[in-house]
């Protein structure tokens, strides 16, 4: 069932990996991460998310793989007035969006979410128009994910930075 654990083995274990980061669980036990943080220590084994620049690195790499793929769902579902818009709002929020917010901490996602909600807003008026409707939902993925990126690549920044100790002479 969805959730549940598999009898078998992962067959490509840095793809679960990423699976499981991208769905904010532990990569190496897969329990819950409870904080809405870039940096968190897994209470269960102890693994730290994102300990390095190179990991987020890595992590951000493989969403963005998933960005073509999610562009052209949205379009021809964008092709169906109305009734198109939400099953492709659901997609990019599950494949792209979701990943990126549950590691943006409160105050940030909350103006994060605010500004594209705003951009989100005058762009689905359009929708309806035949032509142009499949053009703007793959423009509101795209936009959702781009400022979502820079708002967790912000603040990774901010906290990789904490995190730097300084060796003294």
């Amino acid at each position: 069932g969805f959730g549940q654990p598999k009898k078998k083995p992962a067959p490509d274990r840095a793809r679960h990996r990423f699976e499981l980061v991208s769905r904010k669980r532990c990569p190496d036990c897969a329990a819950r991460l409870e904080k809405r943080a870039v940096r968190q220590r897994c209470e269960t084994c102890g693994k730290v998310t994102f300990a390095s620049a190179q990991e987020l690195q890595v992590y951000l790499d493989a969403l963005t793989t998933r960005l073509p793929r999610a562009l052209l769902i949205t379009t021809a579902l964008g092709a169906i007035p109305l009734l198109g818009v939400v099953p492709a709002v659901l997609y990019y929020r599950l494949n792209l969006v979701t990943g990126l917010r549950g590691y943006i901490p409160p105050l940030r996602g909350c103006t994060t979410r605010l500004v594209v909600r705003v951009i989100h807003f005058a762009v689905i008026a359009l929708q309806p128009i035949p032509i142009l409707g499949a053009l703007l939902l793959p423009l509101m993925a795209y936009t959702a994910y781009s400022i979502y990126r820079r708002s967790l690549v912000g603040r990774a920044r901010e906290d990789l930075a904490a995190e730097v100790v300084v060796p003294t002479a």
